[in-house]
């Protein structure tokens, strides 16, 4: 009997992040369907670079993430963001990196959109500032 909850209690352990991460993927999917419906504005990237992570204490290096800002104007009003995906930007919530596989890869979505480049963006008609370059 001992020996069955242990198991079980490590089976639950192990299963957790990845029970989180369907969950999440859930989510993400439905941000995107929403997402689906916004308005396109035009934008403009100000920033897009490769920023390395810091990984204290682990044996995985070099690992990278974009960052990506742009601006763009609606109504008269400038607003800034950095969401490429509204999907990934859920699925990456606090989960490890390591067990994620997002569709905008950090060196892609650098390529992608280059600093100064005129973009497209989607914009949440119910307040601006949530947008996104990718539905």
């Amino acid at each position: 009997m001992g020996d069955a909850i242990v198991i079980a209690a490590a089976a639950v352990i192990l299963a957790t992040p990845f029970v989180i991460l369907l969950r999440r993927r859930g989510r993400a999917v439905a941000a995107r369907v929403a997402a689906k419906d916004w308005p396109a504005v035009a934008g403009r990237i100000t920033i897009s670079s490769l920023q390395q992570v810091p990984r204290s204490g682990s044996l995985i290096t070099g690992s990278y993430k974009a960052v990506v800002w742009y601006e763009y104007f609606v109504d008269g009003s400038r607003y800034s963001n950095n969401v490429v995906d509204l999907g990934d930007v859920i699925l990456r919530k606090n989960m490890p990196t390591l067990i994620l596989f997002t569709r905008v890869q950090p060196d892609d979505a650098v390529k992608r959109y280059p600093e100064g480049a005129d973009v497209t963006v989607y914009v949440d008609p119910g307040d601006p500032k949530h947008s996104c370059l990718e539905r």
